[in-house]
Parts: structure tokens; C-alpha cells; sequence
């Protein structure tokens, strides 16, 4: 490549120039741009920027500790949602879950269609979206409109203290078997 002559200048045009160049290197919006060019052109006079490069080196660091700390974050958002995941599915190391995996991903869809990043919320609208057909009580359970027996009349005139206590005793036992048949 071959070099490009220098110009002569009348002094005129050498003052111009020179408040050009002064008013490109301090005006706050020119100044990087400037300080890029001349770096590029004649390095050795880059010693004029140095703030220049200071703030890109600082700016630099920012963005870095920016990302890391972005990162960090996607992981933990990542962990929550990994944990929230598993304990909404039921399996034999997790009894408690109360969906399969397919409805878990259906539970994801709601999360997506609603921009939401937490299953809690999504279990909701799921639940809310999809109810019960109609719920029944479990077996054994006396459903509504059924008949109750009344107490032994004989034995409640005669001891009426005793004969609620042993009632709500048989009542608690019966209860308390429905509930292990479960």
C-alpha cells in the first residue's frame, strides 16, 4: 500500500483543522470514535486518550460481571424450576406428586400461553382450567342424603352421658378405619 503524500496547508486551514480535531477529541459523544481513529492511524498519539481506554477496560469488566451474574441467576431459576418440576410429578421416590409427566407438560403449556417462569401459579391456572368432572367422595364415606342410626333410645334415657360418649367413640373408630383403607 502505498502512502498518501501530506498535504500542505495554509495556516488558515491548519487553525480549522486543529479546532476540528479539539472539538471531535472533547465532545463527550465524539471522543471514543475519535480516540478509535487515532489509535488506528498513528498509535503513538493514543497516549492522549488514555481515559478513553480506561473507561472501555471498566466497561468491558461491567459487561463480563453482567454476564457471570445473568448466568448465575439462569442457573438458580434453572435449580427452582428443576425441583418444582419433580415435586409436582408423582413417582415412587416422590408419593407425594399429585400429576404424571404428561400433565406436567400440559401444566408447561399453561406456563408458556401465560409468560409465567414458576409452576406454583401454572398448577393453578391448570387446576382452574381443567376441574374435576364431578367429584365424588371417597368410598365409604356416607354420601349426601344418606341415613344415619339413631342411638338406642332405652340406653340413652337411661345414661344419656354414657351412651353419647360410647356413640361418638364408635363414630371416631369407623372414621378412623375409612381412613387406613385409603
Amino acid at each position: 500500500m502505498t502512502e498518501t503524500p501530506e498535504p500542505e496547508f495554509d495556516e488558515q486551514t491548519t487553525k480549522a483543522l486543529a479546532r476540528l480535531t479539539h472539538k471531535l477529541a472533547h465532545n463527550k459523544e465524539t471522543r471514543r470514535a475519535f480516540s478509535k481513529l487515532v489509535r488506528q492511524v498513528e498509535p503513538e498519539r493514543a497516549a492522549a486518550f488514555v481515559d478513553v481506554t480506561a473507561e472501555e477496560r471498566i466497561e468491558e469488566l461491567e459487561e463480563r460481571q453482567a454476564k457471570k451474574e445473568l448466568e448465575r441467576e439462569q442457573r438458580e431459576i434453572e435449580k427452582r424450576l428443576t425441583e418444582q418440576r419433580h415435586r409436582l410429578i408423582k413417582t415412587e421416590k416422590n408419593p407425594d406428586g399429585q400429576y404424571t409427566e404428561d400433565e406436567v407438560k400440559e401444566i408447561e403449556g399453561v406456563m408458556t400461553r401465560y409468560g409465567l417462569s414458576d409452576y406454583d401459579p401454572a398448577v393453578v391456572l391448570y387446576a382452574h382450567e381443567r376441574p374435576p368432572a364431578s367429584p365424588q367422595p371417597p368410598e365409604g364415606v356416607a354420601k349426601h342424603g344418606a341415613t344415619w342410626e339413631f342411638p338406642d333410645f332405652k340406653a340413652f334415657v337411661g345414661n344419656p352421658t354414657g351412651a353419647a360418649r360410647d356413640r361418638a367413640h364408635e363414630v371416631i373408630s369407623e372414621i378412623t378405619r375409612n381412613r387406613s383403607r385409603r
